[in-house]
């Protein structure tokens, strides 16, 4: 793997980066348009203001990036949990289809996040090749994603994505086992 340690914690909503939400986006247009999204680690809203015309529940650690997503996206649903809680992996057990945007990074839970999606759904997420004070890994190329996650999910599709520099997003869409 790239890099893997402890982080600082972080909660921030300072990532907009237009051509990763064009993508998910592109992934997500073969989902049957009544199917609920979920997005684990929703932020500030970025995504969900591009999914106002279906159902969306958008769940983060942070009331501050829920407050600002509430007024991005409206009238939409927000839960306040902290995914690496495996209490709060019944709230999204029915549901089928979930978006992981810069988030993953950020928790060493992450493979139990990946777990806890119910088997058939569909998932589309993105991580990191560079480092950060709040990530807690970074991959150094797609199949260092994939073997990581490869226990879980079946991967259709990825997409790697120039940030700035050496900087790139990895994005991938796969299918929950």
């Amino acid at each position: 793997m790239g890099f893997e340690r402890d982080a600082d914690f972080y909660i921030g909503c300072n990532f907009l980066f237009p051509p990763l939400y064009e993508t998910a986006l592109q992934y997500l247009q073969d989902v049957p348009v009544d199917e609920t999204v979920v997005e684990l680690g929703c932020g500030c809203g970025y995504l969900a203001k591009f999914l106002t015309d279906r159902p969306y529940i958008g769940i983060d650690i942070s009331k501050i990036a829920l407050d600002k997503a509430r007024k991005r996206a409206g009238d939409m649903t927000f839960i306040l949990a902290d995914l690496r809680d495996q209490k709060n992996f019944e709230i999204y057990k029915e549901f089928h289809v979930f978006v992981c945007l810069e988030m993953l990074e950020h928790i060493n839970a992450d493979r139990e996040v990946v777990a806890s999606i119910p088997s058939n759904s569909t998932v589309v997420f993105s991580v990191p090749n560079f480092d950060s004070k709040a990530h807690v890994r970074w991959f150094g190329g797609p199949e260092e994603v994939m073997n990581r996650y490869s226990e879980w999910l079946y991967f259709n599709d990825a997409t790697v994505l120039a940030k700035s520099g050496h900087k790139r997003l990895f994005v991938f869409k796969a299918k929950r086992l």
